[in-house]
């Protein structure tokens, strides 16, 4: 038992007198650097390539109001020409009346109108 004891001991002085943790350790921490900068190049690519399918989509975004504003402004040139001949024509109607009513085509005071439906 003695001679165990004393082999363990020498076993376990010889174990901790050897340097190879140390030269682990140093290699496990390029390891980690590595990795880490792999990690942030890999987190760098995917930003960016988040970036250009979120700027792609802003930019099918951007077509699709730029159509729907066109067709608006033409709708509404459209409505802006629709009111003016309506306005003539409003206009032409009670002129055409006053002048029945002039001749006694139509009784005095009893313009009929067409109601304005909206």
């Amino acid at each position: 038992m003695l001679i165990a004891a004393l082999l363990a001991g020498a076993i376990g002085s010889t174990a901790v007198a050897q340097p190879a943790p140390v030269v682990a350790a140093v290699d496990l921490n390029a390891e980690q650097r590595a990795l880490v900068a792999q990690l942030t190049a890999d987190k760098a690519i995917t930003v960016a390539r988040e970036r250009g399918i979120a700027a792609a989509d802003q930019q099918k975004l951007y077509e699709q109001l730029n159509v729907k504003d066109q067709a608006l402004r033409e709708a509404e040139r459209w409505a802006a020409g629709n009111a003016s001949k309506l306005a003539e024509v409003r206009k032409a109607r009670d002129r055409i009346a006053k002048e029945r009513q002039e001749k006694g085509e139509l009784p005095d005071g009893n313009i009929r109108t067409v109601k304005r439906v909206r």
